[in-house]
């Protein structure tokens, strides 16, 4: 791992911001340290992420709890409130999965692109 310094001197009450630029792929988790302040920044993908969110809904349009949500590997399942989402996934195109057991699958497309948060409603029957 490679470790690079940049110093930036402040009065009290002043601020900065800084800029880091990286010219090789450092994604993941990443510290710094400010005398006695510390934080942590994250590197994504330089393809991109988004975020696929949405509720999942029964045959009288109830909020539908514990139903598995599917977008290619990544998954959850919804809260009691029927809602569910899923954060980081790479650019690219998926089928959204929806399963309970006792009702019918329900699939639907998506094209997660950079940065966006898709809606992705869920109804099963």
């Amino acid at each position: 791992m490679q470790t690079k310094t940049k110093v930036v001197t402040l009065n009290p009450g002043q601020s900065a911001v800084v800029d880091f630029t990286f010219n090789e792929q450092v994604i993941g988790q990443h510290d710094v340290a400010i005398d006695n302040l510390s934080s942590s920044f994250r590197v994504l993908n330089p393809t991109g992420v988004g975020t696929v969110r949405g509720t999942a809904f029964d045959s009288s349009n109830n909020p539908l709890p514990d139903v598995y949500v599917s977008v290619g590997s990544y998954f959850t399942f919804t809260d009691e409130d029927g809602r569910y989402a899923i954060t980081e996934i790479p650019v690219g195109s998926y089928t959204v999965s929806f399963a309970k057991e006792g009702y019918m699958p329900y699939y639907r497309p998506v094209t997660v692109k950079a940065g966006a948060t898709h809606i992705i409603n869920g109804h099963l029957f």
